[in-house]
């Protein structure tokens, strides 16, 4: 469950204290803060920043310099178009390669280390995202889902959602989306600003193996705060 991936093709991805399922694609850079774990992919066109004790799992790849935090753990590859350091007690767990240098804090690990021969290249990643984007947002929107802010725990069923406004959605709260047992899409198009408050749970129900959710935001901005949960 949880297919998808969250993208910003000309902006930036940050979170802190907040997990992520999927994939993280982002034109610019990616900020994991403290404690974030992502379960899937990160893609930064420039640089890949993590705070303390974040875990990656999947594979990362940044055009510029990635740098971990202490006791971070990453479980896939790790590949970087500058420099790349590792905090204290940090771990990759498979093949680390660097652009220009490579730096262990104390009790840091990783698998093999190598030199880039070449700096890695995003622009048909990027490409091939802002081509997605543009048809999720060309889809006719089933519900126009209204400026200001969700306070309640709430329902959605498949179909396709678009967030022309400022969109919150209130700490502490679940939004539920309910597959009712089909092969069903899930796609937020967010033309503004979409922010996911403290402690916020997506909780998808009733699914099967080919349910999708994905938050759009090709021109739009994409908060996630403390300690939320959000699958997609």
């Amino acid at each position: 469950t949880g297919l998808g991936s969250v993208a910003a093709s000309s902006e930036s991805s940050t979170m802190r204290t907040s997990l992520v399922d999927r994939m993280i694609f982002a034109n610019t850079y990616v900020s994991a803060g403290t404690t974030a774990t992502i379960n899937g992919s990160v893609v930064a066109g420039t640089y890949f920043t993590t705070g303390v004790s974040a875990v990656v799992n999947g594979d990362t790849l940044a055009g510029a310099a990635t740098t971990l935090g202490a006791s971070s753990s990453f479980s896939g590859d790790l590949r970087s178009g500058a420099a790349v350091t590792l905090g204290a007690d940090a771990t990759v767990a498979g093949d680390l390669q660097f652009g220009t240098t490579v730096t262990f804090g104390a009790g840091a690990t990783s698998g093999s280390q190598a030199q880039n021969t070449a700096v890695p290249n995003t622009t048909d990643d990027q490409q091939d995202v802002i081509a997605e984007q543009n048809s999720l947002t060309l889809m006719t929107a089933d519900v126009v889902l209204p400026t200001g802010n969700i306070a309640t725990d709430v329902t959605f069923t498949a179909g396709v959602y678009e967030v022309p406004g400022l969109l919150t959605f209130t700490a502490a709260k679940t939004i539920t989306l309910d597959a009712e047992g089909q092969d069903s899409e899930f796609i937020f198009n967010i033309g503004n600003y979409l922010s996911f408050g403290a402690g916020v749970e997506v909780v998808v129900v009733n699914e099967t193996a080919n349910t999708s959710v994905i938050w759009n935001a090709p021109a739009g901005y994409i908060t996630v705060g403390d300690g939320a949960n959000i699958v997609g």
